[in-house]
């Protein structure tokens, strides 16, 4: 992946920077979807062909619903976890509680919103 440097990127508009971080960052989130997609149905077709010769360039019935379950199963434990991580932090917004260095969480007192 090319990298852009500073100096072309301190030689554009405020508007053109941001367009461009912006578009960077949308580009690098679709390559970690595509990377993900890509390491799930490798591992998900290993498990489901394991130590099974590969005869025909077609899966069968049994390969395919094999793949389909696993891939359904990843898919839902993942979007079920990071759904719970947001009610998490919503909650803990909602309630102005900070986690710790700890990893424990205290509720912060200090209200002062202007600090």
């Amino acid at each position: 992946m090319s990298s852009i440097s500073t100096a072309a990127l301190q030689n554009l508009d405020e508007s053109s920077r941001k367009e461009i971080m912006q578009f960077v960052e949308s580009e690098n989130s679709k390559s970690k979807v595509q990377m993900s997609i890509h390491n799930f149905t490798d591992m998900c077709f290993k498990k489901c062909n394991k130590d099974k010769p590969i005869l025909s360039a077609d899966l069968n019935s049994g390969e395919e619903q094999c793949l389909t379950n696993c891939l359904n199963r990843f898919l839902d434990t993942n979007i079920r976890r990071r759904f719970q991580l947001f009610e998490e932090y919503a909650y803990l917004s909602y309630f102005n509680i900070k986690p710790m260095a700890s990893g424990s969480f205290k509720l912060c007192t200090d209200f002062n919103i202007f600090n």
